[in-house]
């Protein structure tokens, strides 16, 4: 199973939805590991030290960071870029699809997940 982590971004209702629906998702949130106000780039490197699969809602400035880390041959963790736009139970269903059919090495330093997989 993936292990996950959050940023300081993520609506609260998909944490406590997730946690709802798989009690044993595996998932710590950044900002009770490193801080609220981490910047992202150390919140993505956190998250690779960690082996952690990151879920942002912060596609605007998370994309030029995940860019910059890869330019710079870092390795990024897998990535599941949230939107605002997107429902809360349809953002839970997107991501524990996402639990329940990618494996660490399908995502990590490879993938970015942006959702709704749905329009």
């Amino acid at each position: 199973m993936l292990r996950l982590a959050t940023d300081a971004d993520v609506n609260e209702d998909i944490v406590s939805g997730l946690f709802l629906r798989f009690p044993e998702l595996n998932l710590l949130r950044s900002r009770d590991e490193i801080g609220g106000d981490a910047p992202d780039p150390d919140v993505l490197e956190w998250a690779a030290d960690a082996g952690r699969v990151l879920i942002s809602n912060d596609r605007r400035t998370m994309n030029k960071h995940i860019c910059d880390r890869k330019a710079d041959g870092k390795l990024l963790p897998g990535i599941i870029l949230t939107t605002l736009n997107q429902p809360v139970g349809s953002a839970i269903d997107d991501i524990l699809l996402i639990v329940e059919c990618m494996s660490e090495a399908e995502i990590e330093d490879r993938v970015v997940v942006h959702l709704p997989f749905r329009g």
